[in-house]
């Protein structure tokens, strides 16, 4: 198993699942949606339809975000949730929060978030230059194509409740306005460029010497690997080789390349990993560890610091993107944000994915 690398942080991916027909105009030629008066999404489409001219649900620095937009994400939150974990139980807590504000409070994040940074990059001269629009447009039609043709992508945008400038802005302008942004930030002569001493300071504190043993999880047979990760640390228990088991039972890339240990940051294995690791001293071994995806068993090494001097663009790209998601935090809590009431008492149930 491959594991799963920070770089992800900025990839969007988009579920193709087509159901109703409708109509939509063409995008801005520069990919952002094109504003709060075209608000209002086709009525046959699956969500509350507002008169023309009502209140813009969100507004950003002066600028109202289109129902359109507001659809479309709401719509994308609560069917990833369903994807992960195939039902939504209204009657709990998610998050600490009720679920219909869990939601509402995530769909308005990840607007706000998306259009400080792309409103940050136009300042700074980060935008997407002629070139890119092109790309993004030939990125389009091949979706078109995808979905198979015209029709069928406008009943897919319509099944969102949304419309073509706010797929291209999400699915294609977004990533390659962050992409311009979070790396030429941090070039050796850009504003944000680290120094000696914040590269050391980020591994020092970021960095922990780790080997584990990895055991991927795998549809019906998950109780079958459960039992081998239970095997193995009743091994480690009774005093066999932690090294030998990870070259005889991991199945992880990295480790059957570093058997014996190497530097992860935090993060880098999710939230699991680092919970388990932060809870052991040098040299001591976890217990089993469930991630969604795998479990893990988990030693913690001494600290390495060679590794540092030999893997100086890991570290580097490390330092770019926690400092690139400090500054995306700082711009947005600095953002004129306004939410409207309507907002908050829109019915989350009624953007459910149908079917």
């Amino acid at each position: 198993m491959k594991r799963i690398g920070i770089f992800s942080l900025f990839l969007i991916a988009v579920l193709l699942l087509p159901s109703c027909k409708g109509e939509t105009a063409a995008p801005p030629s520069d990919g952002f949606p094109s504003g709060a008066e075209d608000a209002v999404p086709p009525v046959s489409g699956p969500v509350p339809v507002r008169p023309p001219g009502s209140e813009a649900l969100i507004t950003i620095n002066g600028t109202g975000i289109a129902d359109d937009e507001v659809n479309y994400i709401l719509f994308e939150v609560l069917d990833e949730y369903i994807n992960e974990y195939n039902e939504i139980n209204w009657a709990e807590p998610i998050g600490g929060k009720p679920a219909d504000k869990y939601f509402l409070d995530l769909t308005r994040d990840r607007i706000v978030s998306k259009h400080v940074t792309c409103q940050k990059a136009e300042e700074l001269g980060f935008g997407l230059s002629a070139e890119e629009i092109a790309s993004i447009d030939q990125e389009m039609a091949y979706s078109i194509d995808v979905l198979g043709g015209r029709d069928e992508f406008d009943t897919y945008l319509e099944s969102r409740g949304g419309s073509e400038s706010v797929y291209r802005f999400y699915v294609f302008t977004v990533g390659s306005i962050e992409h311009n942004l979070s790396t030429g930030l941090f070039v050796p002569d850009g504003a944000y460029a680290p120094s000696e001493e914040d590269l050391a300071e980020l591994y020092e504190t970021q960095y922990t010497n780790v080997s584990y043993i990895l055991i991927q999880k795998a549809g019906e047979e998950l109780e079958i690997q459960r039992g081998i990760a239970d095997t193995l640390y009743r091994k480690v228990l009774d005093g066999e080789d932690f090294t030998g088991l990870v070259r005889e039972y991991g199945q992880d890339e990295m480790m059957g390349e570093y058997p014996e240990g190497i530097p992860v940051s935090k993060g880098e294995l999710g939230n699991a990993f680092d919970a388990a690791l932060g809870a052991l001293g040098e040299n001591e071994i976890s217990p089993v560890v469930e991630d969604p995806y795998c479990f893990y068993i988990i030693k913690k090494l001494p600290p390495n610091p060679e590794w540092f001097e030999g893997n100086r663009d890991i570290v580097e790209e490390t330092y770019r993107i926690f400092a690139y998601e400090r500054l995306v935090l700082e711009w947005t809590e600095a953002a004129g944000v306004k939410i409207s009431d309507e907002y908050n008492a829109l019915d989350v149930k009624s953007y459910l994915p149908k079917g």
